[in-house]
């Protein structure tokens, strides 16, 4: 009772009492919850990073110096320069440097769902989902690294999983019932983001029931300060991993470790190699890398002013056309020393979101409009302290086909996922020597364990005619 007292008091004198209001309603379990949760949350903190977040510049700052980013179109580089690149991604991946890091704590809320994202069915003529078309890459992966060198196999490539606590045990529940996909268990490691109260625009912590604290994942620049507070960088030290191949769970087409983006960041000894693609054009509202105030960063679509928004270079191409593609490799020593000097600098980030809260009746409501901020952070807010970082510029309809929408969306939903995979399946069959027959429209799909990238498919198809629908496996 001591201890509560004294948390009560803190939180009391740091303005934040209101979410002890309904203490006296709540049964002895629901009281210890809250205080558990209140225990958690250093008050203190979230009071100093609301005061961070909104007050005002003493002075008028000069606009921030922009300027491009050095950029590797990969359809201009050498074959020699490919194969270097290809072979070196390779022997990193035999040699166990290499560790495969996935965000995924995102739910499918925009796709009427709240099951985590990675489980949701587009319905491919497979019926595969994101983590299975994932994990069947890093298998067919493993394979490839193995091939030529007299060995069966090469040591699983280690595949950290960040996810959150909505999504944590329908994940875990879903490997398990799918037999990790193939893959070893112990060479898959699920951790948890943190989380941060949600907050009013005045700065008070929002209570979502009588004894509950509003929460939210921290985004996914939580990724830092859970790699290291969970000693993970730790662990991944102690296997001797050098290098770091992230990416987010909801892209379809997402090369996992792709060997040959992995041996451009080891032949340019980069701190981060980062894949980018062309914009569609110059209005379209991405995020784009480039310099801001000789610091490496990801430029919001409203950051760049219409002029540099609309400037072409000799050869007629946007000067700033690096659309990000949250596709990263980090050298582990880089993320090693930012975790240990520099992870608690990451600036802050406010969504301004319908977040459930109590009336004054004490009841659970659901607001129309927008009623409080969400606080997170963004995993490339560490490009700033990068002393090298190049872009790989690669194909949009090989590399990057979101899932963020409901099919009622004209882009990035499920049919648009579908359609891309498809006609990226089609292209490696017409490469491989084989013909289409059928429909133009009718889905194609083949299987990760079959072909990373088109490989190995001129003994199936070579001279065949193919109908579609077709699915190879």
């Amino acid at each position: 009772m001591e201890e509560r007292a004294k948390l009560k008091q803190v939180w009391e004198e740091a303005g934040q009492g209101h979410v002890f209001a309904w203490e006296s309603s709540l049964g002895e379990q629901e009281r210890q919850d809250l205080y558990e949760q209140v225990k958690a949350i250093d008050v203190l903190d979230v009071n100093a990073r609301y005061q961070n977040l909104t007050e005002q510049p003493q002075s008028e700052n000069a606009p921030p110096q922009i300027s491009p980013i050095v950029t590797y179109k990969l359809h201009e580089c050498s074959t020699e320069d490919r194969q270097k690149w290809r072979k070196l991604g390779y022997e990193a991946l035999r040699d166990g440097t290499v560790a495969i890091l996935l965000m995924a704590g995102g739910q499918g809320t925009r796709l009427g769902s709240s099951d985590p994202k990675g489980t949701y069915n587009v319905h491919l003529l497979s019926g595969k989902t994101l983590f299975q078309l994932h994990a069947e890459r890093i298998l067919k992966l493993q394979q490839l690294a193995a091939a030529g060198t007299g060995q069966e196999s090469i040591p699983p490539i280690p595949w950290y999983i960040m996810l959150s606590e909505p999504v944590h045990q329908k994940t875990i529940q879903f490997f398990q019932e799918h037999n990790y996909f193939g893959l070893k268990e112990e060479q898959i490691i699920f951790f948890d983001q943190g989380e941060f109260p949600c907050i009013t625009p005045q700065g008070k912590i929002i209570l979502e029931g009588q004894g509950k604290i509003a929460t939210a994942p921290n985004g996914n620049g939580g990724l830092w300060q859970a790699l290291s507070s969970l000693g993970l960088l730790a662990k991944m030290k102690r296997s001797g991993i050098k290098w770091i191949a992230s990416y987010i769970i909801d892209n379809f087409l997402a090369k996992v470790c792709d060997p040959v983006f992995l041996g451009f960041t080891i032949d340019k000894d980069l701190d981060v190699g980062s894949k980018v693609v062309p914009k569609v054009a110059a209005s379209e509202r991405v995020g784009v890398l480039a310099l801001k105030n000789n610091r490496y960063t990801v430029l919001e679509y409203t950051e760049i002013d219409e002029e540099k928004r609309n400037a072409v270079n000799e050869r007629g191409e946007l000067v700033y056309n690096a659309s990000h593609l949250v596709i990263n490799n980090f050298k582990f020593s880089f993320v090693e020393k930012f975790c240990e000097d520099l992870v608690h600098s990451l600036p802050l980030h406010i969504a301004s979101k319908i977040i459930p809260c109590i009336d004054e009746a004490g009841v659970t409501q659901s607001p129309e409009k927008p009623n409080g901020w969400k606080i997170e952070l963004f995993a490339f807010d560490i490009f700033e302290h990068a002393k090298s970082l190049y872009a790989l510029q690669t194909e949009r309809s090989e590399e990057f086909s979101p899932l963020k929408n409901s099919s009622a969306a004209p882009t990035d939903n499920p049919h648009t996922c579908r359609l891309h995979l498809s006609n990226l399946c089609k292209k490696w069959i017409v490469q491989a020597g084989g013909t289409l027959k059928g429909e133009e429209d009718a889905l194609c799909e083949i299987s990760p364990l079959l072909t990373y990238e088109g490989e190995g498919l001129e003994a199936l198809v070579k001279g065949k005619e193919i109908t579609l629908p077709c699915y190879l496996v």
